[in-house]
């Protein structure tokens, strides 16, 4: 058996999909919550019942809360990592400088997984992949919806000229303003989600889209954001071109529900969302998954290359 430890149990991810994934998730007999809350295990458990969407009732024996700031990991997890402790942090990356320094001097075989994105540009990657070791892994849940699996399982490596992803949101950010004012939508789905599907499918010919066309690279804000950050996207329409293949990447919050992916004449609706996070700690634990670290070296060069032929516009609803 194994214990997980959350960093930041408390963020959106985990409210909204990561505890209901372990709720049928029996290989973890103990998990570790850690926050920087002032609370006690009653007060945290009484938060997941009010909070957490879905059913979460098999969870409720196996948690305990730890309190703590976000730099001094050696000293509140001192005795509860081991072996067969997994860490999943979804927190910002602004923590990850720290979660990785604690890893650096950890002399056990346990596992860390950090959300993405796993910094906010290149040059912060660069400095943070200096701390990396082998036991450290990132996950990007869109490799593990079921239609998006089923997707990639039929058209990867077959002959692809035309390629559109599109993920549109009816809910806003409106409680999640502190990460969007720092992110933006554009950040947040193309430079992991959207390219990590699409290197599945055509593997390092997506290197070739660092000398694409630039069709369209659209950035727009709905109407009455609540953020400081007036300039920040919550909708983005990015059309490339390269070698007679069309590429178009779209996502946008606050708009008409609708998630597609369309290969050349094959259009799908996205509709699996319930066990991303469980398929993933299944493998994890099987030891077959994927490691994406190596991927995000091209994938922040293309997501640079794009950010300085950017326009913004604001949208109106």
């Amino acid at each position: 058996m194994y214990e997980l430890v959350i960093i930041g149990a408390t963020s959106n991810i985990c409210k909204t999909k990561v505890f209901k994934n372990l709720n049928s998730f029996n290989e973890f007999n103990k998990i570790y919550c850690y926050g920087w809350e002032n609370w006690d295990n009653n007060d945290f458990i009484f938060y997941l019942l009010t909070n957490v969407k879905g059913n979460i009732i098999n969870l409720i024996p196996k948690i305990q809360f730890i309190q703590g700031n976000y730099n001094d990991y050696h000293i509140t997890l001192k005795n509860i990592v081991g072996h067969n402790t997994i860490i999943y942090v979804a927190t910002p990356p602004i923590c990850y400088e720290s979660l990785l320094n604690y890893n650096k001097n950890l002399n056990l075989n346990c596992k860390i997984i950090f959300e993405k994105p796993f910094a906010n540009n290149y040059t912060e990657y660069k400095n943070l992949e200096l701390y990396v070791k082998n036991n450290v892994y990132m996950i990007d849940h869109f490799l593990y919806k079921a239609d998006i699996l089923d997707i990639i399982n039929k058209h990867k490596n077959t002959e692809i000229n035309y390629f559109k992803i599109s993920f549109i949101y009816s809910e806003d950010v409106e409680n999640r303003l502190g990460y969007f004012d720092k992110t933006g939508l554009f950040k947040d789905m193309f430079q992991s989600h959207y390219l990590s599907v699409l290197y599945e499918l055509i593997g390092d010919k997506i290197d070739n889209l660092l000398y694409s066309k630039i069709n369209k690279n659209i950035r727009k804000q709905y109407h009455n954001y609540g953020g400081k950050n007036k300039n920040i996207d919550t909708y983005f329409y990015l059309e490339l071109e390269y070698d007679d293949c069309k590429y178009i990447f779209e996502s946008g919050k606050k708009m008409p529900d609708n998630r597609e992916i369309v290969i050349n004449d094959n259009s799908y609706t996205i509709k699996s969302y319930e066990n991303e996070y469980e398929l993933f700690f299944k493998e994890l634990l099987n030891h077959n998954n994927k490691n994406i670290f190596e991927n995000q070296n091209k994938f922040w060069k293309f997501y640079h290359y794009i950010e300085d032929n950017k326009q913004l516009y604001i949208y109106n609803e």
